[in-house]
Formats: C-alpha cells, structure tokens, sequence
C-alpha cells in the first residue's frame, strides 16, 4: 500500500510541474485580424478556458468566464480573447497608445528566452488601443518600450474581443530555445480592480515570472531583418527677439536596426533627433541639496535597456546627452548576454555627487563613451554580471567596473549584491565647477582641477517574501571618491543599513481587501564614523473597495547637517488614490514634516501636497490637471520662507487610433515660466510618425507675460524594412 502511495504523490507532483507545459500548434487557416474568432480560423489553436482571480480575492473563480486562443504560422504569433461581461459596464477610453486609463484590458506577457528575467507585454483595450512594454525581474513595468504588432477589438451584445499578431521580429532577442514561457492576463475594473489570470498566481510566491506557463514552439526561429528610421525635422525659433521667428530651420538624421539572428540585434543613430515631443514635467527644486532625476525617454536606449540597469545607478543613459551618433550591441549566447553602448556626445553633461549635495553640470564639451555588459545565467532568477564603462572628455576621465549578482532560493529569498570600482581625472576647469569649488574630500579639492582618485561603492538588498509577511535588510556603502560620470550617483561618503518588515492580510471583508503594516529602521554613517542620519518609521498600505488605496506613513527623524544636529525632526505622509467611477480618478499626497532649512541650517517646518486628478466625460476625451506645492515655514506655520508651485493641465482629443491632438499648459511660480504645448500627431505605428507642433515659452511679471522663446516644428519619420 506504501509503495503504490509513494507512486501516486509522485504522479501528482509531475502532474502538476507540467500541466501549465502546452506545445504552441501552427494554424492551417489565414487569420485576418479583425476582431472576429471564427471556429474556422482557429480550431487548431490552443483553447484556454481556466482564468482564475487574482485580484481581489485570490483563486476565486471569475464572476466572468474568459477565452483565449493561441497559435503560431512561421512568421507571428496570434493570440484572441473573449472576455463576457455585462457590456453597458465596460470602461473603455480611446487614447494614444500605452496611455492607461483604468480601462478593461487583456495582455499576454512572454519571455521568449525563459531565463523568467524579463517579459515582453502586449495589451489592448475593448476600443483597441495598443499597450506594449517590458517587465523587469523586479516587478517594475516599462510602457516606453515600443514594437510593432496588430491588434484589433470588437464589443458585441454580451463580450468583447481582442484578436493580436504579434510577429517573432518584434522580439529584440530570443533563445533558440522552443521553450517560451508567458501569462495571459484580463483586467476589469468595477468596484473592484479585477485580474484574472492563466496560470493562477499567488500571493505566497515572491516570484511572479516562475508561476508562468510555458509554450513549446513546434519549429526553430530565424529571422533576419533591416529597419531604416530616417527623418526629417523642419522649426522655427525664436526668442525675445520675433526677428528670429522669420529664420527657418532643419535637421536630418537617421536610426536603424539590423537583425542578425534571433540572438543578435545591432542599433545605430545617426545625429539622432532627442528632442522630446512629451516635455519633462517641471520638478519642485528648492530646499534640497541633491540633483534631480529625469527618466528616459529616447529609443534608441529604452530597448534593452534593463540589460545595463544595475542596482547601483552607474548607468544613467540621459547623461549621453547629445550624441553626434550612439551604436547599440544587444544578444544573447548559450547562458549569456551581452550588450555594448558606443556614443559621440557633443554637448556632455555631469552628475557630481558629495557627501550633502550632488549637482547637475552641462558643458559644451565632447565626450567618448562607452559601455559593456554581460550577464550569466545561474538558475531560475538568478544571475551573475560584469559591467564595465569609460567616459573621455579632452584630458579627463572617468572609468569604473563591477560585478552585481541576483540570487533567489528557497523560493521566498532574494539576494541582490553589486560591486563598483572607479577611476576619475577631472578635468580642467574651474568656471564649470564654480558651484562647488570649496567643497573638499579626503584629501581633493571640489574644484575641476584634473586631480586623480580611485573610489568603489557596494550595495547589498536581501529580501524574504511571504503571504502573511515581507521583510527586508539594505546595506550601502559609498566611498568619498567614488563616481560615474555616466551614471546618476545622488551622494557619496556614507554606510547605511536598512532593516524593514512587517505582516500583511488580505480580509477581503468591511470593504477592505488588503492591509499591510512596514516597520523599519536606518541609520547612515560617514566615512569618519560620523552618525549622519537616524530613521524609525511606521507605514500602514490599505486597499479598499471602489479602487481606493490609502498609504500613510510617519517617521521619526534624527540628523546631523554640517556641524548642527538636529535630533528631534519627524515627517508625517499620506497618500490617497482613488477610481470610484467610470469618468474620474484622483491621486492625492499630503506631506508636513519638521525639517531643515537648507539654507541658513535652522529648523523649518514644511507643507507639501500634490493633486492629480483625471476626467473622461466622453471615450475621445482625456482632461487632467495637476498641481503641486511647497510651504517652508520659520515656526510652526508662520513666518514663510517659501512657497512655490507648478500646476499642469493637459487636454487631448483623440480622433482615431492613429489621429490625435494634445494641449500640455504648465507654469512654475519660482521661476515664473508658462509653457503651452500643442501637438498634432498622426502615428501610422510607433515609428513612422507625422508631428505637428508649437511650443510657447513665456515669462510673467505681474500681469503682463513677455516672450522668452517659442518653437514652431514639423517632424516626419517613416519605417523602412527591408
């Protein structure tokens, strides 16, 4: 009886590895992408039926039933869902690609190399609207990245559908490998923010990647291709003086990409345009003593980009400010990838970082770079890196190396650990750091001076990952010298640790589907053993009916700011989101804080709040307005010292999926800039784009606004593939 027991559980056990293991089958049929799933087209497809809750109570069967079919012919990938609901429930809004509008949506997640690192999205919306982006090994999700596939959705009486092609060129990089790995995924937002998902995912595994199913291909990829990208920019500029406005402008260039093998892709640019059609939203700046980050937003360097993201920031892409051309190498061998950055910069920019401040430099001066990185597969999640980078500019340097490590076993813990070393010479030039100059460390002066020094910076995050309870413990240690000129290092000359945790529990009752508690602790010490900074900090994160999330989190503050200690400084932050229907969502946070007064190094008192809040009367429209602003106070809420904001309106109007216009208004009280953005665009997809623009630029004094510099400009660009 033992022994027939022991054959049963091992039955069961494979059984279970395998039964989320399907073989992709070709389909005889031509499938016209229409929003229509005929038995005819896809009745040799691979019929998927068993969606299971996510979201909010996990492993809950769907109040909705959700289908999908999968299937493949030598060239695409075709996947169709029907999604049944009460039609006249839907929420669906018509917008430019990868905007999110709290939409019903389906995806298919795929990782096409199966080392469950990062998988390729693919989504859309009930009116068709087509979402693309990657997701990282940590969990974070990127919409800037853009492909080509075909999507289109129908809503009929009692469901709605989404039928896609997705061609295997529109992977970057593959494994040769048959084995893929993928999730299909349907969102549906309600009073509930519904997931449904195939496989069932838990809450109970740290990992979202290894609860994937897997695809079995039926025959070997080998795709070959050539995209040609170039474009033409016609402006006009002008400044205070309209003279100007009369002097036309334009600038050529070019980017491309050649497809060896599944394995290798080869990214050029040539005097690329970076002009960015979305402007970077105005930053509050005063009070503060660090650098502000910007993400990126260029595409040449969002695909691949998680190939050179590291723990340590030593890689900032924006720092290639202005590149006369930038090369890309990304692929992928047996176990390992590779990837190489080569770029001419013509105008470079710095990020220096100190022990109290960091600071953002733009120079005219031009820059070599460039960058190798190559990662080794370990196990599941698991890997081992090399990163290595040299920045020239005239008779100065900046060059590091360092290895990075991720480890996840025991299936609940997760091990992150870099290492960087680094070698600078600064360059010559005292005006470029005026800002600094009398700023020391060690033994080295602030000042461009063309001193050399060596520096190294080392950080370790472990994490257990339960249902019921989330830990963490963070070390950093940064030397006084330690930089990279490509990268975005905020401060140096510190060690710190973090030690955070707490439980959490899903009631799924009295409205509330998730609580969870984080207490933790952290103090950061300088290089002198000097105790710098002192935290203990209790945050509580509640999710509730009506898509409404409630953060709130208070913390007890010690530090120490040049020679003052200021042992008695707390924050206290709350931050509200909520959709409760169909038309209008709000984000709100509301900050107060005894602090310090960056300025004269006394005590402040400090107010600040953000609003964003977002309508959509009718499916074309999208209206938002956002403000932010920040009060610093002498005493308690008296005697002002400042009080700045930056508000932000946007209105866009979508004609069709391709067709779409957009008016951006944002003005900041520091520095009394008003800017208006308006944009036509017609995107045949996300690379053979027509943009017509005018960018206004004005300054306010009292009531009367005076020019500063506006932009008139015509850009088309068009995909050759050849």
């Amino acid at each position: 009886m033992r022994k027939y027991k022991i054959i049963f559980i091992f039955f069961f056990i494979c059984v279970s590895v395998y039964s989320n293991n399907f073989v992709l089958p070709i389909l005889k049929s031509e499938i016209k992408i229409d929003g229509n799933v005929s038995k005819e087209e896809y009745k040799e497809a691979l019929k998927i039926t068993n969606f299971i809750m996510f979201e909010p109570v996990e492993g809950k069967e769907p109040q909705f039933n959700t289908l999908a079919f999968l299937g493949c012919d030598n060239l695409n990938l075709y996947i169709a869902f029907i999604c049944y609901d009460d039609i006249f429930t839907l929420k669906a809004t018509l917008t430019k690609r990868d905007i999110f509008s709290s939409d019903d949506m389906v995806f298919i997640e795929l990782d096409p190399i199966g080392n469950l690192e990062n998988f390729y999205i693919f989504g859309a919306n009930p009116l068709g609207v087509k979402y693309d982006g990657i997701r990282y090994i940590n969990g974070e999700e990127d919409y800037k990245f853009d492909t080509n596939f075909d999507v289109k959705s129908e809503v009929y009486d009692s469901f709605w559908v989404a039928e896609f092609k997705i061609p295997f060129s529109s992977f970057s990089t593959f494994s040769p490998r048959k084995r893929w790995r993928f999730f299909l995924t349907r969102i549906r937002p309600r009073e509930n923010f519904e997931i449904y998902s195939f496989p069932p995912i838990s809450k109970s595994i740290p990992s979202i990647g290894s609860q994937s199913g897997s695809l079995i291909l039926p025959f070997q990829i080998n795709i070959r291709i050539l995209h040609i990208l170039p474009y033409i920019l016609l402006f006009r500029n002008s400044d205070s003086n309209p003279a100007n406005f009369l002097l036309p402008q334009y600038k050529l260039g070019l980017t491309g990409k050649y497809k060896h093998s599944p394995q290798l892709t080869f990214d050029f640019a040539i005097n690329p345009d970076y002009a960015q059609i979305e402007t970077d939203m105005p930053q509050i700046d005063v009070n503060t003593t660090f650098a502000l980050f910007y993400p990126e937003k260029r595409p040449i360097f969002m695909e691949g980009l998680s190939l050179f993201q590291t723990p340590i920031k030593v890689i900032y892409t924006r720092n290639m400010n202005a590149p006369l051309y930038a090369l890309k190498l990304t692929g992928r061998f047996k176990r390992y990838d590779i990837g190489l950055i080569s770029t001419y910069d013509k105008h470079s920019v710095y990020v220096i970082p100190f022990e109290e401040a960091s600071f953002s430099l733009f120079s005219n001066k031009k820059s070599f770079s460039n960058i190798f990185r190559i990662k080794k597969d370990l196990f599941e999640e698991s890997y081992i890196g090399l990163l290595l980078a040299h920045r020239e500019i005239e008779n100065s340097f900046n060059r590091i190396g360092g290895v990075d490590t991720r480890l996840r076993f025991l299936n609940h813990y997760i091990l992150d650990y870099q290492f960087v070393y680094s070698y600078t010479k600064e360059p010559f030039d005292s005006i470029l750091s005026i800002n600094f100059n009398n700023l020391n460390f060690k033994k080295f002066t602030g000042r461009f001076d063309g001193e050399k020094f060596r520096g190294f910076a080392q950080e370790t995050n472990f994490n257990l990952y339960f249902r019921n309870f989330i830990g963490n413990i963070w070390f950093r240690d940064y030397s006084p010298t330690f930089r990279s000129d490509l990268g975005f290092i905020e401060r140096n000359n510190f060690k710190e640790i973090e030690i955070k945790g707490g439980p959490r529990c899903f009631p799924n009752k009295y409205g509330l589907s998730e609580i969870t508690l984080w207490l933790w602790f952290s103090q950061m010490y300088n290089y002198e053993n000097i105790l710098r900074e002192k935290q203990k900090t209790a945050s509580l994160y509640m999710s509730f009916i009506g898509q409404t999330t409630v953060i709130t989190k208070f913390s007890n503050i010690y530090k120490k700011y040049g020679e003052k200690r200021f042992p008695d400084l707390w924050d206290y932050n709350i931050s509200i989101y909520t959709s409760p229907i169909k038309y209008f969502s709000l984000n709100n946070y509301f900050n107060i804080s005894k602090t310090i007064n960056y300025t004269d190094t006394t005590k402040g008192y400090s107010i600040y709040y953000s609003l964003f809040f977002e309508l959509k009367p009718i499916p074309k429209i999208q209206t938002s307005v956002s403000l932010s602003r920040y009060y610093l106070y002498k005493r308690v809420w008296k005697n002002s010292i400042y009080d700045v904001k930056t508000m932000s309106a946007k209105f866009s109007y979508q004609f069709t999926l391709n067709l779409s216009f957009r008016s951006i208004l944002q003005y900041y009280t520091k520095t009394k800039e008003l800017g208006i953005y308006s944009l036509i665009s017609y995107e045949l997809n996300p690379f053979t784009v027509l943009y017509l623009g005018a960018n206004i630029n004005a300054l306010k004094y009292t009531q009367k606004l005076e020019g500063k510099d506006h932009q008139v400009f015509l850009k088309f660009q068009y995909l050759f593939k050849i």
